[in-house]
């Protein structure tokens, strides 16, 4: 029935959605697995979708931390929000807008499957702006894409950016990790 239902926005809002298919388990564990700190305090996700990336950030969340979860999609929102977690923060608005939402150097990492590439350039600067704003020194960042190309945008704004490529994924994606200073 999910799978339906993301098929479905992505032939109405394909540049929000970004791939015809959720993400595969690798690629959601892989991302969890690289931002799960036991120190957490704070997460963001960016893009949460229908939210297999989300159940495996639960997962490894520490007992009274917190996940906000961005998702600009209604329907994909309504699914999010029925995991009934107390640790998960549902927000169905705009990614530009998640100062709004917390403050500046509060969290511990940002976890994004937006697509870069898919933004103008003025709205991709912004991001990813605000999301070097929004960690705390030492934070992680980790960007999922289907090409090469965000690697890019990313150098721009942070240092040193790492990539993982996880094959096991329909379209196979790079996973891009940076830390920051």
């Amino acid at each position: 029935m999910h799978r339906l239902l993301f098929i479905r926005e992505f032939l109405r809002h394909w540049r929000e959605v970004g791939s015809i298919t959720p993400s595969s388990d690798h690629l959601n564990t892989g991302i969890a697995e690289l931002v799960s700190l036991p120190h957490t305090q704070l997460g963001i996700e960016l893009g949460a979708g229908l939210g297999g990336t989300t159940k495996e950030l639960l997962i490894r969340l520490p007992p009274g931390a917190r996940l906000y979860a961005f998702e600009i999609n209604p329907a994909f929102s309504k699914v999010l929000r029925n995991f009934n977690n107390t640790q998960l923060n549902v927000i169905c608005d705009d990614v530009l807008s998640m100062l709004s939402y917390m403050k500046p150097c509060s969290a511990d990492y940002v976890a994004s499957g937006i697509p870069l590439a898919t933004l103008s350039l003025p709205a991709r600067e912004k991001l990813l702006h605000l999301i070097f704003e929004v960690l705390k020194p030492g934070g992680v960042y980790v960007q999922f894409q289907y090409s090469l190309m965000s690697r890019n945008y990313i150098e721009k704004i942070f240092d040193k950016v790492e990539t993982q490529f996880i094959p096991l994924n329909i379209p196979p994606a790079f996973i891009f990790i940076v830390k920051k200073r």
